[in-house]
């Protein structure tokens, strides 16, 4: 039996494009505010902008906290059975060797097929480098049943 697990250096240039989509929203959020209040902001609506900010903070900080949980407690297992995905707060998702009907490979990692769902599991390319080609070489020598 073998575990897979994601690669923490590629976490956080996930987590950079993630800080960067709520810097942005929170510039749009701005700008709304400016585009529907700008007149009476040295008004009574001035504290719109603390606390569309601080929103949009408290959404990124509890965004990124999950996804690190998620990243953290991420496990893909193979054994003689097949591959099963477990991850936090996802359901456990197992594709069998005997139903295995092919793997193809697209820009997120590969993914995996059985004859009752096409896209029956992602592989993501965040795994560790040398993990996800010794992965990718065993899934693709893996008898595929005809659908």
């Amino acid at each position: 039996m073998q575990s897979f697990y994601l690669d923490l250096e590629k976490f956080k240039k996930n987590r950079r494009h993630l800080v960067f989509t709520y810097v942005l929203l929170a510039l749009v959020s701005l700008g709304i505010i400016y585009m529907y209040v700008g007149e009476m902001l040295f008004g009574s609506v001035w504290l719109l902008i603390p606390i569309s900010l601080l929103a949009v903070g408290l959404l990124g900080h509890v965004g990124l906290t999950k996804r690190m949980k998620f990243w953290d407690g991420f496990e893909l297992t193979l054994n003689d059975e097949g591959l099963t995905r477990t991850a936090p707060g996802s359901k456990t998702i197992e594709v069998k060797k005997a139903a295995f009907t092919g793997v193809r490979e697209i820009k997120e990692g590969l993914v995996l097929s059985t004859a009752e769902n096409e896209n029956a599991m992602l592989v993501p390319r965040q795994l560790f480098d040398k993990d996800y080609q010794a992965l990718k070489e065993i899934l693709e020598s893996w008898p595929v049943k005809e659908a």
